[in-house]
């Protein structure tokens, strides 16, 4: 049995030491025990993953972790961006006819809000495609 196949049966990362033992026990078994009978047979908790794996895991929980705050932190920029949405159209209902100043401001601002919201559904999108 190789190490990448024995990993993949206990669904791990080994170190080279631990799986040479572990060759070592599948080697002593007789020859009708195949390589998924003898993995049944031990206990996948009790064999330690690599230092090296435990790491990499550790990273990838901590990036993952990360963005989805990046995402969190994104979808509050979106919910402010429509509040002043909100407010401009509301503002925009009230102004009167001889402030046409304003008026244009208003859709700037409300344009403008659109605009930032579409950007930050399309960096929501790129960040859910890396964890996905």
């Amino acid at each position: 049995m190789m190490q990448c196949e024995f990993e993949a049966l206990i669904g791990k990362e080994v170190s080279v030491e631990t799986f040479k033992m572990y060759e070592a026990m599948y080697l002593a078994l007789p020859d009708n025990i195949g390589k998924v009978d003898f993995v049944s047979m031990i206990n996948i908790k009790a064999i330690p993953e690599s230092e090296e794996a435990i790491h990499l895991r550790m990273e990838k929980e901590q990036l993952i972790h990360d963005i989805k705050q990046q995402i969190a932190d994104l979808e509050e920029k979106i919910k402010y961006e429509q509040r002043n949405i909100a407010y401009c159209k509301c503002c925009l209902e009230e102004v009167l006819p001889d402030e046409k100043e304003w008026v244009k401001d208003y859709k700037r601002w409300i344009a403008c809000s659109k605009k930032i919201i579409a950007q930050y559904k399309a960096e929501i999108r790129q960040l859910k495609q890396i964890i996905a």
